[in-house]
């Protein structure tokens, strides 16, 4: 796991830096032991803090409300993958038994809590059907938002169009209409301009890893690199930012039709972008 003073340094280098957003995520940021610890110190930095959570923690219960208390104020947003609206659906794809029961409970009390809470569904092969049964349980819960995310292009699909299918924009513009959630394609769902480095999570964002290894999209998993100055922590965070081949590699400064890129680059060279740290639970 990330060790915990190394994430407190970086979060601050980061807010020194200008950066205004954190995100938590893993693995399942709820079982990293410092998470508590990390969202408080990224609050006492201004930081917004939002935990990318299934809501699960060990032996697939959900969240005590104890735990629910204390980590509202450390939050300004709870976002929570669903990837159906049936045990079946949901479980088979994170292979936990019991797993959509206990998020949903977690969602349920955060909402009772007047937490803010967004969802998202990764329109995958053949999970399209899924997608109008989640928005409709998603709005009768409360949930503000649910975004839905196109796949990450990777080896020989990089060379496609890389658009996404007609049906999925289809089934976005009907599931937003039947629910009372806001349904809606996720910020960074850059495969549908034909980008080759297409991640299909959040924009603008800097990804770091549990050893401190960056990239520059939440779905690919940071990995080591032969070159120290993709490790924020052996060259600090704003050399990285100036120096990295990893994210000049996948930088793009406007998105296909030649627009400014405030709302499709992958990685710019400022720290106004989202960090999102993977504390490796």
């Amino acid at each position: 796991m990330m060790a915990p003073d190394a994430a407190e340094r970086l979060l601050r280098d980061f807010a020194t830096q200008g950066g205004s957003e954190l995100t938590l995520t893993g693995g399942e940021p709820l079982i990293y032991p410092a998470i508590e610890r990390l969202a408080a110190e990224a609050r006492r930095w201004g930081l917004r803090v939002t935990l990318f959570t299934m809501g699960l923690v060990e032996g697939a219960g959900d969240l005590p409300a104890e735990r629910i208390a204390r980590l509202i104020p450390l939050t300004h947003q709870w976002r929570f993958s669903l990837h159906g609206a049936t045990d079946r659906a949901h479980d088979r794809v994170t292979g936990v038994p019991g797993s959509l029961q206990a998020s949903l409970s977690t969602v349920r009390r955060l909402v009772d809590a007047n937490a803010w809470v967004g969802a998202t569904f990764v329109a995958r092969p053949g999970a399209l059907d899924e997608l109008g049964p989640v928005a409709l349980m998603c709005g009768e819960m409360g949930v503000r938002e649910l975004r839905v995310l196109g796949l990450v292009a990777q080896g020989r699909q990089t060379h496609s169009p890389g658009k996404l299918p007609t049906q999925v924009l289809a089934a976005v513009e009907e599931a937003d209409k039947l629910s009372r959630a806001t349904v809606r394609l996720g910020d960074a769902t850059l495969a549908q301009l034909g980008l080759p480095n297409a991640c299909h999570a959040f924009d603008n964002e800097l990804v770091v890893g549990v050893d401190g290894w960056v990239s520059a999209c939440h779905m690919v998993e940071p990995t080591p690199s032969n070159d120290d100055r993709d490790n924020v922590f052996r060259t600090g965070l704003a050399k990285t930012l100036r120096e990295s081949p990893r994210l000049e590699s996948l930088r793009v400064t406007s998105d296909a039709r030649g627009r400014s890129c405030r709302n499709g680059c992958i990685m710019e060279r400022s720290t106004q972008a989202p960090l999102v740290m993977n504390s490796g639970s």
